[in-house]
């Protein structure tokens, strides 16, 4: 209540703080999902505007000191890791509710912005499996498997994940 509380007072209505905020606490309570991808999409909308007006900032004005430079820059590299983080609870959401192409769309959204991570390409790779895009779902597991090194917790996947691939070969997947 709190939280939303926030945004309807004068000019906080998109902060995207108090919006990602809501939309982690309503994703985490039962069968609040929806309002939980309302706020995370307006929260995204958010971030990728402020992005915008920081970049021109960087791009228009050539006399910033370079401590100020690197703050801002600062502020895109924060503003693009919580939309990934945020796109990623929103193709998680979509996941769990058996949204699969609203799943891989969101994630397809995470691809297009460059903003992947070794677990996306897992993920993804289900989805392919369960809409039965057998090729894409190896070559998604294949980039886990390949960025699993840069996380120690994926290491545990490996093998499950080569014997997945092995299964969707055995299914008709182009092999490896």
């Amino acid at each position: 209540y709190a939280l939303r509380r926030v945004l309807e007072f004068e000019f906080q209505e998109d902060n995207p703080y108090a919006l990602i905020e809501l939309a982690i606490v309503l994703n985490i309570q039962e069968g609040r999902e929806r309002e939980a991808l309302d706020f995370s999409n307006r929260a995204i909308r958010e971030l990728m505007q402020s992005n915008k007006i920081t970049n021109n900032t960087l791009q228009q004005n050539v006399n910033l000191s370079p401590s100020f430079e690197l703050s801002l820059q600062g502020r895109i590299d924060d503003n693009l890791d919580k939309e990934r983080q945020l796109r990623s609870n929103v193709a998680h959401i979509h996941y769990d509710l058996g949204e699969d192409q609203e799943a891989l769309d969101a994630i397809n959204e995470l691809d297009r912005r460059q903003l992947m991570r070794g677990g996306d390409y897992e993920v993804r790779g289900a989805l392919h499996e369960r809409l039965g895009m057998l090729d894409e779902a190896v070559l998604d597991l294949e980039t886990f498997l390949k960025v699993r090194a840069q996380v120690a917790d994926y290491d545990a996947l490996a093998t499950e994940t080569f014997d997945r691939i092995d299964a969707l070969v055995a299914r008709g997947a182009q092999p490896p």
